[in-house]
């Protein structure tokens, strides 16, 4: 079965401008999702790594063993972003696509492997959830995994949870024909330290440089 991983890495965002190229022990956020896809490619979990990006940035060109693809539209999800990728012909043979943002900093290898041994068969989705409240609370004091799981369609299935990181495993002929993550059932929720933080605002940055690099 052959895996493709996925790494979004748009120039601008609205919330936290230029997120993805902020650096954490001089490379960044980027350059830490393709370290962890790398290690998941040195154990034949995933077979490529591309980067997906929109506009060139300096870092990209210092990555090596990945390919990078400049999207030709300007897709607005990350579902949209991962079937540009897809349609490409030379992934077509992808079966299953892990997506790993670069706003998810905290996100290991270890996660990778516990999360995939959760696409089992009839499951065309694992997603990554935090809680709702108190998230970086949980990274620095709480369990180190929970794991959930819904067969309930759509975000009812999630009272106690709020949508972090998106997919983090999803099978390709799935994909193809979704309109949102939510479209799966059931769905495996992966819920972990390393999932916790979401870089969104200068807060949360400032949250994963103290849990990445504590004084």
């Amino acid at each position: 079965m052959r895996a493709l991983a996925i790494i979004p890495a748009k120039r601008h965002s609205t919330r936290l401008p230029g997120k993805n190229y902020l650096e954490v022990g001089g490379e960044t956020l980027v350059a830490r999702a393709v370290a962890v896809a790398k290690q998941a490619k040195h154990y034949s979990l995933v077979h490529d790594i591309v980067v997906s990006f929109d506009e060139p940035h300096e870092s990209l060109s210092r990555l090596t063993g990945v390919t990078l693809f400049q999207r030709k539209t300007a897709p607005v999800t990350t579902l949209q972003v991962v079937q540009e990728v897809l349609a490409e012909e030379a992934y077509a043979g992808a079966d299953i696509v892990c997506l790993l943002l670069a706003s998810s900093p905290l996100r290991t290898f270890r996660n990778l492997v516990e999360s995939r041994i959760r696409l089992h068969d009839g499951c065309p989705l694992v997603l990554s959830v935090i809680p709702f409240v108190g998230a970086t609370l949980l990274a620095m004091t709480g369990p180190s995994q929970l794991h959930v799981r819904t067969t309930r369609h759509g975000r009812s299935g999630y009272r106690d949870f709020v949508h972090c990181g998106t997919a983090l495993w999803a099978r390709t002929g799935w994909i193809n024909q979704a309109r949102s993550w939510y479209d799966a059932s059931p769905i495996e929720a992966y819920v972990t330290r390393g999932n916790v933080v979401d870089v969104n605002t200068y807060a949360d940055f400032n949250a994963a440089l103290h849990l990445i690099q504590p004084d």
